[in-house]
């Protein structure tokens, strides 16, 4: 594994007597899209601050190809920062504010004119140049703050929910465009944002941030698959969270009570930290129960059939939420399909009677129930 290009060591960080950051310890290699993910407050644009410079820790330290630069101030780092409010300058014209950080630090004119046309370029902006902040729109103020950041070519990019002020449309664009343009460049970009589905479209990896710590840190795909908490099955995606009792434990095979009432056997994950007679938390993706009208459709051997109680069906356009109730206790279940089922429902569907197909290799065994 080489040398990674960032790197952070047990940061703390408090505020007045509250705790933000509680030894957080990072790798980021060069060229790699790293998104900080997480609900306000958690930490995540702390931790881009301290890595800029602009926060300096309590305790730990960060260290930037090598070299250690907590101490250094962020004019001496080799990382640019996108904000959130762009930080654009109303008085400069466009090429003016993209031009403003190699004006700072003496590169001649022409040399800058260069640069500056290139990151234009680079952004989809090229003629832009004499324009006014305020001729243009929030997409492409988000366009130029961008570009400010790429003309001094850093090693890392840092931004800090840089598509929080757009609308969901462009914002989609966005997304496409500023993965695409860190592809072309090489360029290692941490990205803050609290939207989970931005996170698993443009990561390479994702850390899950919680309460100042993270709380697990993998690719998208391994974290939506494999959570290994509550709060990340929650949080990334949607996700039925319920109780089991693990009544049997094998090398390869975990035996569940679901909710205190149906028996599942499932995969034992590779690191279960409960035993056997302990109730613990499981869940279950939406997508991954299949509702069936009628009993006789019941097919595959090895899927759990589960009777329930369809509640609600609620249209989604592209999909369709099914809310269901199949335990004794109301405990509620939501699945997801992307088939129409209108034709099905008797009514308004309320009180009908369904039945739950479900693989149980889809069931992900979490942590020990708080309960």
């Amino acid at each position: 594994m080489p040398e990674p290009l960032l790197r952070l060591e047990s940061i703390s960080k408090s505020f007045g007597s509250t705790p933000i950051l509680k030894g957080i310890s990072l790798e980021v290699q060069a060229g790699e899209f790293l998104t900080l993910l997480g609900p306000s407050g958690c930490g995540k644009t702390t931790t881009l601050r301290v890595i800029g410079g602009f926060e300096h820790p309590d305790d730990g330290r960060v260290f930037l190809a090598g070299a250690e630069v907590t101490d250094l101030p962020p004019y001496r780092r080799d990382v640019h920062t996108v904000f959130q409010n762009y930080a654009l300058f109303p008085h400069l014209n466009v090429a003016e504010n993209v031009a403003f950080g190699l004006v700072l630090r003496g590169m001649p004119k022409g040399a800058a004119d260069v640069r500056v046309r290139e990151a234009l370029a680079l952004v989809k902006l090229s003629g832009f140049e004499s324009r006014r902040i305020s001729q243009i729109s929030g997409g492409q103020q988000q366009r130029v703050a961008l570009a400010r950041a790429l003309v001094g070519r850093p090693s890392l990019l840092l931004l800090d929910e840089p598509l929080g002020a757009l609308d969901l449309k462009l914002r989609k664009a966005m997304q496409l465009e500023l993965k695409a343009i860190q592809r072309k460049l090489g360029l290692a970009f941490i990205y803050v944002t609290h939207d989970q589905e931005e996170a698993l479209t443009m990561s390479d990896r994702i850390a899950v941030f919680n309460h100042g710590v993270i709380e697990q840190l993998g690719a998208p795909k391994d974290i939506y698959e494999h959570p290994r908490s509550s709060f990340v099955a929650d949080f990334i995606g949607a996700a039925n969270i319920l109780d089991a009792k693990l009544t049997r434990l094998t090398d390869t095979e975990a035996v569940l009570l679901l909710e205190n009432e149906v028996e599942l056997r499932v995969p034992r994950p590779k690191t279960l930290d409960a035993a056997e007679g302990e109730t613990v938390r499981v869940a279950l993706r939406p997508e991954r129960i299949e509702v069936l009208f009628s009993q006789a459709s019941a097919s595959a051997s090895g899927l759990t059939h589960l009777p329930a109680l369809l509640r609600e069906a609620v249209y989604l356009g592209s999909a369709t939420q099914i809310f269901l109730e199949p335990f004794k206790t109301g405990k509620t279940l939501v699945a997801t399909t992307m088939d129409p089922v209108e034709k099905q429902l008797n009514g308004n569907a309320s009180g009908q009677r369904v039945w739950l197909e479900i693989r149980p290799s889809d069931i992900r065994i979490l942590e020990r129930s708080a309960a």
